[in-house]
């Protein structure tokens, strides 16, 4: 409605699970307008709009969120999130796509803002003239966060909508973009891949990283910090373990199991293997256990490398009949994969295969009661084998992803909802 979505007040906490706030405006917060203290979890912000900031959410208080997916939503300032004030927002496990603003697609946040991010992706979102995916002038910690595909209109040849000039659009980022020197972006296991500046693919060129207004500069060097991945070598890595102007060879955003869509690592990936074990970060944003070799993004690699049997990557079939990880029947297939298939080159070419190919049909048998059945009744010999020849079925590991996220410096063709464009060049109608 006009209204806008959810609103709350100084005086209240708020505690969102589970619900879904779409097809609303407003002038700010076109789903949700927060000044309060949130706690959000699993919920859908779509198909919002709101006319000058936060067509999805705008946020001015502390806000923790986790598993949820913010898409398809349009603003001036933070497609999917504008972020103002002075305070700390957590998101983790979650999904920013196909938002569109003028700057800051994905998110827009300001000077006294920190952003903690953790196993999200941000994909696909669109700004007219700066920070497709990320647009900030205050901190932005990313930890193992998947930033691909996301775009800025403006060319190199064009003059912003605020009046800037050209070289100064041109040297902006679409993956993660600064405006102003005080900026501060930190990067740790985070994949930045063909986030692009301009939508002609012909004459687009590759902008992962960029400022305007400013000096991009990242921290990635620090003590625990570093094993990045950067298309297009525009994020200027300086710390070990850093991959730059390598092919990713990712796949698209998805529904690859978990709560939220991903963007899966094909075979081959220099991602794969690509960091080391970070603690209190044991899955990945889909839920499954991340290996002795962490990957770097969002997404873990169905089987690794390791073979001690630990694995617990989903069997996307038998979870799709079944409705759960958990479920007996699907425990024993997995500890037969882990046990028996993992431990031979063989078999592990099979794995690859299956993962490849399995998705979609699991997706398709999940929206089907009548196939979900058949599938189980078809499954029951592949049971049976399981039950007589592993040891104990493997539980997934569900550890709760405990991050600490340090200061800088202590230690280490695109789906977009449409931006009206009354009075886009004036400058103070623009927001960010």
């Amino acid at each position: 409605g006009a209204g806008g979505g959810e609103e709350t007040g100084p005086t209240y906490n708020l505690t969102l699970s589970n619900v879904t706030l779409t097809g609303n405006y407003a002038g700010d917060g076109g789903g949700l307008y927060n000044t309060a203290v949130a706690t959000v979890s699993g919920i859908t912000v779509s198909g919002n709009y709101g006319f000058a900031n936060g067509g999805g959410i705008y946020n001015d208080a502390r806000m923790d969120m986790t598993n949820s997916t913010v898409s398809g939503n349009g603003a001036e300032g933070g497609g999917a999130l504008f972020d103002t004030g002075s305070h700390t927002t957590t998101i983790i496990g979650s999904t920013l796509s196909d938002n569109a603003a003028v700057g800051g697609g994905g998110i827009s946040s300001r000077a006294r803002v920190t952003i903690n991010m953790a196993n999200d992706t941000v994909s696909g979102n669109y700004a007219k003239d700066m920070g497709g995916g990320i647009n900030t002038n205050g901190t932005i910690n990313l930890i193992h966060v998947t930033v691909v595909g996301n775009v800025t209109g403006i060319e190199t040849t064009e003059t912003s909508t605020t009046g800037s000039t050209s070289t100064e659009a041109s040297m902006g980022g679409s993956g993660i973009n600064t405006f102003a020197n005080n900026a501060a972006v930190t990067l740790r296991g985070v994949l930045l891949a063909h986030n692009y500046k301009g939508t002609d693919p012909a004459t687009h060129t590759g902008a992962n990283c960029g400022a305007t207004g400013g000096t991009f500069s990242v921290n990635s060097g620090s003590v625990g910090l570093g094993y990045n991945l950067d298309s297009d070598g525009t994020c200027l890595l300086t710390g070990f373990g850093e991959k730059a102007n390598v092919d990713p060879q990712i796949g698209a955003l998805a529904n690859n199991g978990g709560r939220t869509k991903t963007i899966a690592l094909l075979p081959g990936s220099p991602a794969i293997n690509g960091d080391v074990p970070l603690t209190g970060l044991t899955v990945d944003q889909r839920g499954v256990a991340r290996d002795s070799t962490p990957d770097i993004g969002s997404y873990e690699y169905p089987y690794g490398i390791s073979l001690d049997g630990g694995s617990s990557s989903s069997c996307f079939i038998a979870t799709a009949a079944y409705g759960s990880p958990m479920q007996l029947d699907v425990r024993y297939l997995r500890a037969f994969r882990d046990q028996y298939l993992l431990t031979n080159s063989i078999g592990r070419k099979l794995v690859a295969y299956y993962y490849r190919i399995s998705p979609p049909m699991a997706n398709y048998i999940r929206q089907h009661d009548g196939l979900r059945a058949a599938v189980r009744v078809g499954l029951k010999p592949a049971v049976w084998m399981a039950q007589l020849l592993v040891h104990t079925p493997a539980v997934p590991n569900q550890s709760a992803v405990q991050i600490h996220f340090r200061q800088p410096g202590t230690v280490p063709p695109i789906p977009r909802p449409a931006v009206p464009r009354s009075n886009e060049h004036s400058p103070t109608h623009v927001r960010r």
